[in-house]
């Protein structure tokens, strides 16, 4: 596993925590993922690394 100081595992309880707020369903593995690997790192694609899911709840997905 590299660090690259992104955001940490959201956990089991963050991840229900975060899809009921946002009233979300997130699909797995994505889910797993999220709750177990990271919840966004600067590694990734060019332009923006690997969001984190409170970013692209926040609008922060580029749609052009």
């Amino acid at each position: 596993m590299v660090d690259d100081a992104g955001e940490p595992a959201l956990g089991w309880p963050g991840l229900y925590a975060f899809a009921a707020e946002h009233g979300v369903v997130l699909p797995e593995p994505y889910r797993t993922f999220v709750a177990e690997i990271t919840a966004g790192a600067f590694s990734g694609p060019p332009d923006r690394g690997l969001l984190g899911v409170a970013e692209m709840s926040a609008g922060g997905v580029a749609t052009s």
